[in-house]
């Protein structure tokens, strides 16, 4: 996903391909390559049956240029972890804006 550096749309979606209703958690993980800091967002979702997930942004999420690694994890009832997607991570990408 490519954003510009303020913007708060789109939204941040999250097709985890797995049912996801009853989850009693549902939450993004995100942080810069090559960073430390875990910025932590609770998601929506938004199709629980076919796992689609999403986050609006909210100032200043989207104030830091750079590229960020992103997972969902959720906990499905009964406490059972799994995160998403499971090969990689998703790409933000914040690009600077012009002035």
């Amino acid at each position: 996903m490519f954003i510009k550096q303020g913007d708060l749309y789109p939204p941040l979606v999250i097709d985890t391909n797995a049912n996801v209703t009853g989850a009693t958690s549902l939450v993004a993980k995100m942080r810069k390559v090559h960073g430390t800091t875990i910025i932590t967002k609770t998601l929506t979702a938004t199709d629980a049956t076919n796992g689609i997930l999403s986050y609006t942004w909210v100032a200043p999420d989207t104030d830091v240029p750079g590229t960020y690694l992103v997972e969902a994890i959720v906990t499905f009832a009964g406490g059972a972890i799994q995160r998403f997607p499971q090969r990689s991570y998703l790409e933000v990408v914040i690009r600077p804006k012009v002035g």
